[in-house]
């Protein structure tokens, strides 16, 4: 079955969302959050590499961005930021050692490199963490 990367990330979303965390695709994504919301995860396409493995198959690396967006205030505590580093690994956990079953890829690696960004923090009281994930698959 031939799927693309907007497949792989709708499939990441739909199992944020099945474990109870709401999440959007997002083309286009801006590091904003509304004044009603406190928290915001957004699933964006962001790359893809492959090599062909041999005449029948090729190896292909998805990669997806998930951003999270947390309103914590200017003058959150560094328990605050500890707080939303584990929800940003647990969001992480979630993939680990997981078949994603509609496109048949998995987890290859992850990164999430800065941790968090300290000026949108500083500034704007937003803990702004994005997750780059990885997925391997064949075609």
């Amino acid at each position: 079955m031939a799927f693309g990367i907007e497949d792989i990330a709708d499939e990441v979303a739909a199992v944020l969302i099945s474990a109870e965390i709401a999440a959007d695709v997002d083309f286009s994504p801006t590091v904003e959050l509304p004044e009603s919301e406190k928290l915001r995860v957004l699933v964006c396409p962001g790359g893809l590499d492959g090599e062909v493995e041999n005449r029948l198959a090729d190896q292909e690396d998805h990669v997806i961005h998930v951003g999270v967006i947390v309103r914590v205030g200017k003058d959150c505590t560094g328990d605050n930021i500890r707080e939303q580093l584990a929800f940003v690994r647990s969001i992480r956990d979630l993939f680990k050692r997981r078949l994603l079953e509609t496109t048949r890829v998995t987890l290859a690696a992850f990164a999430n490199n800065p941790i968090y960004r300290p000026e949108k923090l500083r500034d704007e009281g937003l803990f702004v963490s994005v997750l780059k994930l990885t997925f391997r698959g064949f075609r």
